[in-house]
């Protein structure tokens, strides 16, 4: 796996044309940026037969990192959204996500900075490990791409065991798994918006 010294330097080169604008500009601006060198990344955290060229927009057309990305994220989502509501928050009134009819913003703001140690972390295990191949894919009636029944066995039972894996976030003395962690994620969301107190960013070492 790449070293953060690996990652290519995207910074210096676009913050120039960024400094003047509007910050929600910006902010939006450097989330294009930073995703776009990940998924970079990404493809290279990948072994063969595997690839990822480039992030795909829904439905996903080919087999592989994208219909499973894409099925974990949804997960993922899910998670968060009952995370939400578990602490009194409307999981549809985002921050940083616009209210968009039909879309939980604020739920997708809280699985931002849990896409790469969850989320992507098991689909670079499923095909790393070979736990998944390309026969578990298959194409559904609307020509998407899918898990198919056999992988989705797969994909929930490593999803499973990210949840239990432990991790200490910001703000706390102990280890505790990564369901626990969105709930606490979550209160401390809460408080940010309710008592103004700083939110700080999820990091692991």
């Amino acid at each position: 796996m790449l070293k953060a010294s690996e990652s290519p330097a995207c910074c210096e080169a676009s913050s120039s044309r960024f400094r003047k604008r509007p910050p929600a500009l910006s902010c939006a601006a450097w989330k294009s940026i930073s995703t776009r060198h990940y998924f970079g990344l990404l493809d290279r955290w990948l072994s063969e037969p595997w690839t990822f060229d480039r992030r795909q927009r829904r439905p996903p057309r080919d087999p592989g990192q994208r219909p499973a990305l894409a099925d974990l994220h949804h997960l993922l989502h899910n998670s968060c959204f009952s995370a939400l509501e578990t602490v009194g928050l409307d999981p549809y009134f985002g921050v940083y996500h616009t209210r968009r009819y039909g879309r939980a913003s604020l739920a997708v703001d809280l699985m931002e900075e849990f896409r790469p140690v969850i989320a992507d972390a098991v689909v670079l295990e499923l095909l790393n490990r070979r736990m998944l191949s390309p026969v578990n894919f298959e194409t559904d009636e609307n020509g998407a791409m899918v898990v198919d029944h056999e992988g989705w066995r797969q994909v929930a039972r490593s999803w499973s065991r990210r949840l239990d894996t432990v991790a200490r976030p910001p703000g706390i003395q102990r280890s505790i798994s990564y369901q626990k962690i969105l709930e606490y994620r979550a209160r401390r969301l809460q408080r940010t918006i309710t008592d103004g107190i700083p939110y700080e960013p999820f990091l692991i070492k």
